[in-house]
């Protein structure tokens, strides 16, 4: 069909070069024969690791556990943080009219 040139925009279908089919564009490249730009299609790029080593996954969950568990201090934290600043408000709020009652007085 060839069409001549045509801007590579991501995300749009082209042609695999190694595959043949139609994929979703990720990325171009310089073809190093043709001196062209060409689009790299999903199909292009390897697959993704499926699974890691069994220490790779052990580190990850421990780093995952260890996260969470920060966040659920600092959240302990903030809630016991907060309630004391909403206590120490209101204390200050109830003795300010004595405050300044006094104060007119001196």
């Amino acid at each position: 069909k060839g069409g001549g040139p045509v801007p590579i925009s991501l995300g749009a279908l082209a042609l695999d070069t190694n595959s043949g089919q139609v994929g979703p564009v990720c990325g171009a490249r310089l073809d190093p024969q043709s001196k062209l730009v060409v689009p790299i299609t999903m199909g292009d790029t390897p697959p993704p690791s499926t699974r890691g080593s069994p220490i790779q996954i052990s580190m990850l969950e421990e780093e995952l556990m260890s996260r969470s568990m920060f966040w659920r201090r600092q959240r302990a934290t903030e809630e016991h943080l907060n309630t004391t600043l909403l206590q120490m408000k209101t204390i200050i709020l109830d003795a300010l009219p004595e405050t300044l009652h006094e104060m007119e007085e001196f």
